[in-house]
C-alpha cells in the first residue's frame, strides 16, 4: 500500500511538471490517492486529496470525475463521524453519476448513503438505499457490489429482527462475495451469519460462522476484521457459561484492536471483558 502511494504521488508530481499539469489524469490520480489514504485511515489526507480531485474535474467539468470525488469525500466523512456531510456528498455524487448514465457509480452511492442511514439508526432510510443499491449493481451485473448490498441488507433485517430475512441475505451475500474472491467481505458475511446465529440462540451455527470469519479477516490481512471475529467468539462462551474462554477471546480482540487504535472496538472489547470478569468473580465466590 506505501509503494503505491508513493507512485501516486510521482506521477502527481508529473502531471504538475507537465504543460497540462491541471487535468482530468491529475484529478483521477488524486481520487486515486484519497481511497489510499482512506485505506490507511489518513482522514485528513483524504479528505484534501479528494477535494483537490473536485476542483479539477470541475474546472474541465468532468462529470463522472466530480461524481467520483464527491463519492471519495462521502466515505471519508462517514469515517470521520460526520453524517450530515457524507449524505449531503453522496448525494451530490448521485446527481452527477445520474447525469453519467453510470449505473456502477448510483449504486455506490446509494450503498454509502444506506451505510450513512444505518450509522445514524436511520433503518427504515438504510434499507431503502441498499434495495435501490442492489437494483442498480443487478443492472450493471456488477457482482461484489449486489454482494455488498445484500450485505447491507442483512445487517438492517437483524437490527429489526427479521432474522430469517437477515440469514437468507447473508447467505446471498456470501455466494456472491465467493463468486467474486473477495476474502475480506465473505469474512464479513460470516460474521454477519454468526450474529444472526447468537440472536436465534443458535450457538454451534454461531461458533462455526466467526470461525470462518476470522480464518478469512487472517487472510485478508484484516486485523479489525479479526478482533471483531474474535470478539464474536467470546460472546459464544458466555452464552456456554465459559467464562475463562471468553475472557481469553475478549482479551485478544481488545489486543488487536489497540494496536491499530481502533477506539470503538476497543470500547466494545472492554465492555464484554468487564462482564466477564465481573462473572468470573461472581463464581469465585459462591
Amino acid at each position: 500500500m506505501e509503494a503505491a502511494k508513493q507512485k501516486y504521488l510521482q506521477a502527481e508530481r508529473h502531471c504538475l511538471s507537465s504543460p497540462m499539469g491541471v487535468n482530468d489524469l491529475h484529478g483521477s490520480i488524486l481520487n486515486d490517492l484519497g481511497d489510499i489514504y482512506l485505506h490507511q485511515f489518513a482522514l485528513n489526507e483524504a479528505e484534501a486529496s479528494f477535494k483537490k480531485a473536485l476542483e479539477l474535474h470541475e474546472a474541465s467539468q468532468n462529470i463522472l470525475g466530480q461524481g467520483e470525488g464527491h463519492y471519495g469525500l462521502g466515505k471519508t466523512y462517514v469515517e470521520l463521524g460526520k453524517p450530515i456531510q457524507a449524505e449531503v456528498s453522496y448525494k451530490k455524487a448521485l446527481e452527477f453519476h445520474k447525469a453519467a448514465s453510470d449505473n456502477v457509480g448510483q449504486g455506490n452511492d446509494y450503498q454509502g448513503l444506506g451505510e450513512t442511514y444505518q450509522r445514524q439508526n436511520k433503518l427504515a432510510e438504510a434499507e431503502s438505499s441498499y434495495q435501490k443499491a442492489l437494483e442498480f449493481q443487478k443492472i450493471a451485473n456488477h457482482i461484489l457490489n449486489q454482494g455488498n448490498a445484500l450485505l447491507g441488507l442483512g445487517y438492517i433485517y437483524r437490527k429489526i429482527n427479521r432474522f430469517d430475512e437477515a440469514e437468507a441475505s447473508y447467505h446471498k451475500a456470501l455466494k456472491l462475495h465467493i463468486a467474486a474472491n473477495n476474502l475480506f467481505h465473505q469474512g464479513i458475511d460470516h460474521q454477519g451469519l454468526g450474529d444472526t446465529y447468537l440472536c436465534l440462540n443458535k450457538i454451534s451455527e454461531a461458533e462455526a460462522s466467526f470461525k470462518k470469519a476470522l480464518e478469512l479477516k487472517k487472510a485478508a490481512n484484516d486485523v479489525v476484521g479479526e478482533g471483531i471475529a474474535l470478539n464474536g467468539l467470546g460472546r459464544v462462551h458466555m452464552k456456554r457459561s465459559q467464562y475463562k474462554k471468553a475472557k481469553g477471546m475478549f482479551e485478544e480482540a481488545l489486543k488487536l484492536h489497540g494496536q491499530i487504535q481502533a477506539t470503538d472496538w476497543e470500547e466494545e472489547d472492554q465492555k464484554f471483558l468487564d462482564m466477564v470478569l465481573a462473572k468470573i468473580n461472581w463464581t469465585a465466590m459462591e
